[in-house]
């Protein structure tokens, strides 16, 4: 069975395997307060190209959003994010779970609009109303589709207007970054947003997931928060080493590029059979519409998600690729077709 269900179904890329099989007797702090994990916050505050940020390791993206908004708001608190959004609908109601309603609103081809944030902003209004506090957004968004610079600046502005911060999950960073679409630098995405979540499960890593704050929003209890809220690994170190590797020699970024460079592939190829696409094709996650029979057959071979029923005879699935990705296995799959 060939698999492109997801972007984390390998248990790590081959650099980080050997990182911590040349480490794996070394005795180390817990809880994250290793030299290794210190070392990688270094890493990512000089790739962010900012030393005034505070950045912990966390096993996983769920428990990343809720602490990254836990964090911030207040009781009364909302955060706005699109219906499509991973907090939306992926997360079992982790955030509400919280005590903190997502406000969700419509979207434009996965991403939110300062259109979209004004009109929850009236709507909100009302004395009792839950209050917005932050947008979530995601880069690559959920349908694949990438931020350009100019739609982080004028969300930006909206949220500035409002008094509102900006926590951008970063799960599929990496792939924003290389994709083809993309014009903006790791060096210019604090200037956009307050919360970052850099992802590391996606991208090659085991587990793990690095979550930066700007210092001026930045909790000095968060990791009582951690602690509290069950996402603080006592072998902290395991996460340390890997994004310790992630960040030298710029490896997140070529892991990055190899993995949209399969994907472009991909989507090159199901092009020239005439395949429909769900969403344009603009990083490693490829949305395409099936007949269901077609959906149904491939299904004897391959692993993949089903997206969204079209009509009464054809359906939107999805395709992901990652590090591991081959050629042959892409030919496979449309040889299939």
């Amino acid at each position: 069975m060939i698999s492109f269900r997801n972007d984390y179904n390998e248990c790590c890329h081959p650099e980080i395997f050997e990182r911590i099989s040349k480490l794996y007797t070394e005795k180390n702090t817990g809880y994250g307060l290793d030299k290794h994990s210190k070392r990688a916050q270094d890493l990512i505050k000089d790739w962010l190209g900012e030393k005034d940020l505070d950045v912990h390791f966390i096993p996983g993206g769920t428990g990343t959003n809720l602490l990254a908004i836990k964090t911030v708001l207040k009781p009364f608190e909302g955060v706005i994010a699109c219906d499509s959004g991973h907090i939306s609908i992926h997360e079992v109601g982790a955030i509400e779970a919280t005590g903190h309603k997502v406000i969700m609103t419509h979207h434009k081809e996965g991403k939110l609009t300062p259109e979209a944030i004004r009109a929850c902003m009236v709507r909100q209004s009302h004395d009792f109303s839950i209050t917005p506090a932050m947008i979530y957004i995601s880069n690559t968004t959920e349908l694949g589709t990438v931020y350009k610079k100019s739609e982080l600046a004028d969300l930006r502005k909206v949220c500035d207007e409002y008094g509102l911060k900006i926590f951008l999950d970063g799960a599929r960073l990496s792939y924003a970054l290389n994709s083809p679409e993309n014009d903006l630098s790791a060096k210019e995405l604090m200037k956009y947003v307050d919360i970052l979540f850099i992802g590391g499960t996606k991208a090659g890593l085991m587990l793990g997931e690095a979550l930066v704050f700007k210092s001026d929003i930045a909790d000095k209890n968060f990791r009582k928060l951690l602690k509290q809220r069950g996402n603080m690994l006592a072998k902290g170190f395991l996460m340390g080493m890997q994004f310790e590797r992630l960040f030298e020699d710029d490896l997140y970024m070529e892991i990055g590029k190899q993995t949209i460079d399969s994907a472009l592939e991909f989507a090159k190829k199901l092009e020239s059979k005439g395949i429909e696409f769900y969403a344009k094709p603009v990083s490693n996650q490829i949305f395409i519409i099936l007949d269901d029979e077609k959906i149904e057959a491939l299904e004897e071979k391959f692993e993949f998600e089903f997206e969204k029923k079209i009509d009464e005879s054809s359906s939107a699935i999805r395709l992901v690729t990652s590090w591991a990705t081959k050629s042959q296995e892409i030919d496979a799959f449309v040889d299939c077709l």
